[in-house]
């Protein structure tokens, strides 16, 4: 079998109690500090890349689930200057920012990591987020919103690699604007669309495919371009499979149902969106209680030699190109995960860690 690096990253905690909407969960406020934490950790045991969510207003609730959230791209620069070698992506909706300022951001982030910077851009099915902040151009933005986004990511990338654009679009009118310095390196460009217009967009613009597809013309598609596909993996652990079953089952039955309420009512403004309706279902099917944002058949559930098997077995599988966890408490989480379940995956000979390196030589 031909030895791929399997690229490890964290989904980090930029919002208050992570991904899990339960009452029995372990409960914290995002913090730099937090955040750089995990970041330290993950870099010490070779972890390839972070990834920073955007959330402009939460669900509310009893725990008020993501109600409290830090600014992706301003994190990141803090992190820039606290890790030294992964790659740091941040998210921004075109909505929120004029190109030509986030190519400019982008590249000062770019020179504060040394060339590690890329963006999640994300089209935008949360109207309850960008209603408040007076930018939502109506409901009609469902139907083009990739559309918008290709005529932003056209200019920020036009800014990247020239310094300067014009550009004449439907939505967007720019006329001989510069952005210097340009950025070290062209960073890379992920996202999450899964929708047939989402998939395009990501063969089009991106070097990543958040979400993973199946489809093996579109994965084939992908891998000729060498874009990888990237999936995220909560992980919940324990001495034993029954101690970890026995903590997930406490989460789900504490789940806060109003805040799934809140969570639903902002998905149920996107009637034909992907991640809206997914959204939708499991919360009204009972679906995965736990994540809302991931098939429950990705949950990595049990012991470090239970959970080590399961990316043993995705790895073998070649689903993904890169996977993103997630933790109930980050820090013990990461620090688990470096002590219980590296060792065990560098010794099976997975390309990971520092096993990585030594395929990659």
């Amino acid at each position: 079998m031909d030895q791929k690096p399997l690229e490890f990253g964290i989904f980090l905690p930029i919002a208050n109690n992570g991904w899990i909407i339960s009452h029995n969960s372990p409960k914290y406020m995002p913090t730099y500090e937090l955040n750089r934490e995990v970041c330290q950790i993950a870099e010490s045991i070779d972890f390839d890349f972070v990834l920073s969510m955007v959330k402009w207003r939460g669900y509310g609730g009893d725990t008020r689930h993501w109600d409290f959230a830090l600014e992706s791209m301003t994190l990141m620069a803090g992190l820039a200057a606290s890790t030294k070698k992964m790659q740091l992506y941040g998210s921004v909706q075109p909505l929120t920012f004029n190109p030509a300022v986030l190519a400019k951001m982008a590249t000062t982030i770019d020179d504060i990591s040394g060339g590690r910077f890329g963006i999640n851009i994300v089209a935008g099915w949360a109207k309850h987020e960008y209603d408040q902040l007076g930018v939502w151009p109506g409901d009609e933005f469902f139907d083009y919103r990739y559309d918008y986004a290709e005529e932003w990511v056209t200019i920020v990338k036009s800014l990247w690699a020239t310094g300067e654009c014009t550009f004449h679009g439907k939505f967007f009118d720019i006329e001989e604007c510069t952005s210097l310095p340009m950025p070290s390196r062209m960073p890379g460009i992920v996202t999450a669309g899964a929708s047939e217009r989402g998939l395009q967009f990501a063969l089009d613009h991106c070097s990543v495919q958040f979400g993973s597809t199946k489809d093996p013309v579109i994965k084939a598609q992908m891998e000729a371009r060498g874009i990888k596909q990237y999936s995220s993996f909560p992980i919940i652990h324990a001495d034993t499979d029954a101690e970890a079953q026995r903590i997930q089952q406490w989460y789900q039955d504490g789940t806060d149902d109003s805040a799934k309420a809140g969570q639903l009512k902002a998905a149920s403004a996107d009637k034909n969106g992907t991640t809206a309706t997914l959204i939708r279902t499991r919360i009204e099917g009972g679906g995965d209680k736990l994540q809302n944002n991931v098939p429950a058949l990705k949950s990595l559930v049990g012991s470090a030699e239970t959970i080590a098997e399961k990316i043993r077995s995705y790895y073998n599988e070649g689903l993904v190109d890169g996977m993103l966890f997630t933790f109930p408490d980050f820090v013990k989480g990461m620090e688990f995960f470096a002590a219980e379940v590296m060792p065990k995956l560098e010794s099976m000979g997975l390309p990971v860690g520092r096993n990585k390196k030594l395929v990659a030589a």
